[in-house]
């Protein structure tokens, strides 16, 4: 890996890989992370909302691990963002 993942890198590789990354079945959000409170590099987080496959794809982009995370359905409230 040559890039350090520090959070504004990774916000630049999830910007380029959203539309894909939204795409993935069962997909309700994206968004950057870390894998345990003491990680110093960050990672891109798939929010789905059923169980994925016991091997999702992609696990990674541009270097970047992915870890999908159930979350259940994801509905935006009238005034924060979602529908009025």
């Amino acid at each position: 890996m040559g890039q350090k993942r520090t959070r504004e890198y990774v916000r630049e590789v999830l910007t380029r890989h959203r539309e894909a990354l939204m795409a993935s079945p069962g997909a309700v959000g994206v968004g950057v992370g870390k894998q345990s409170p003491d990680d110093e590099e960050y990672i891109i987080v798939v929010y789905v909302a059923t169980e994925p496959p016991e091997d999702p794809e992609p696990v990674a982009v541009e270097d970047v691990p992915l870890v999908y995370r159930v979350t259940g359905p994801i509905d935006l409230q009238p005034g924060k963002g979602g529908p009025p």
